[in-house]
């Protein structure tokens, strides 16, 4: 599951706080430009600096995919 527009990223880093950290995969970049707009408009959460958004895939395999997403996420 990646991070999509935020949803889930937001609601961990207000119930964590600053004691912790949320780390959001988003591979899809117009998809990530959304999370981190998203974000944005959180600015409470935003000052809590406890979200860091990564363009990568995750998985249980090393190796290489070809990423296709909707251009409208």
């Amino acid at each position: 599951m990646w991070a999509k527009i935020g949803f889930h990223s937001l609601l961990a880093a207000k119930l964590i706080g600053r004691k912790g950290s949320v780390v959001a995969i988003e591979p899809a970049p117009h998809i990530r430009e959304n999370l981190k707009h998203n974000l944005f408009l959180n600015p409470d959460l935003a000052l809590l600096q406890n979200i860091k958004v990564l363009p990568y895939c995750a998985s249980n395999q090393a190796g290489n995919v070809v990423l296709s997403a909707h251009p409208r996420g």
